[in-house]
């Protein structure tokens, strides 16, 4: 979208792959509440971990780590609410919540912190917290002006799961759950300003050897990343043609 011209906000943020993350970051956004010290942890080697950010971030003290989650909602602020369309992407239904402060994390916790086994529990959130969290995401990024949405499932399926059965298994129930939320909830909106992107099925539904990756950008062997060239050939031309009339793609 940057290479088309358009401005794009927002990036510094990084990556929410779950509803709840990304509810709470627009309730701190846009101040129905704020981000404070209890939401970040203590080290055992004395550093401190907020759960909350990607790539994930390590800070000196517990001050630190929340003055610098605040400075990052302060620059991104403006630019987020004055955007005019949205484009967000649903990722997984395994999150890990955080029982001190009642926050849902970004990413999994190292076991390096000191109070893991009793701070942190992993939750497989169901349908109806999906679609709850997803609905008042809608409502939120309506709430300054009325805005376009696009919305689509990431066809990157889980690398592990927490929990007892296969992989393969936790990845289906996963994504077909939110595929799932993502309908329900436009319908349940149902004002036309909120699309369903097909990026999930153009990926899953396509020959193996055109989408994935063969290798990570690290070296390892990958299989789960969508290669450049799909996106840049198949996922973004329509993307383009359905929303951007008149608009090469690069």
């Amino acid at each position: 979208m940057t290479r088309a011209g358009f401005s794009v906000a927002g990036g510094e943020l990084g990556n929410k792959y779950n509803t709840f993350s990304m509810l709470q970051a627009l309730r701190w956004l846009v101040g129905e509440a704020s981000f404070d010290a209890d939401l970040v942890a203590p080290m055992e080697d004395g550093r401190w971990f907020d759960g909350h950010r990607h790539p994930v971030e390590y800070h000196a003290s517990a001050s630190d780590a929340a003055s610098g989650h605040c400075e990052l909602l302060a620059r991104v602020r403006d630019g987020f609410w004055a955007a005019d369309v949205v484009v967000m992407t649903l990722g997984l239904v395994e999150v890990w919540r955080d029982n001190q402060s009642g926050a849902w994390l970004n990413c999994t916790p190292p076991r390096e912190v000191c109070d893991f086994a009793t701070r942190y529990d992993v939750v497989r959130t169901t349908h109806a917290a999906n679609l709850d969290a997803l609905l008042r995401v809608f409502a939120l990024l309506q709430t300054r002006k009325r805005r376009r949405i696009v919305c689509s499932v990431s066809p990157v399926p889980l690398f592990a799961t927490f929990m007892e059965e296969d992989v393969l298994v936790a990845n289906t129930y996963s994504k077909s759950t939110l595929r799932s939320v993502v309908s329900e909830a436009i319908d349940a909106v149902g004002d036309g300003a909120i699309d369903y992107f097909p990026s999930y099925e153009l990926a899953t539904l396509s020959a193996r050897d055109r989408v994935w990756r063969e290798k990570h950008l690290t070296g390892e062997p990958d299989g789960r990343h969508v290669k450049q060239e799909f996106v840049r050939n198949v996922i973004l031309p329509l993307f383009m043609e359905r929303y951007v009339a008149g608009v090469g793609v690069c």
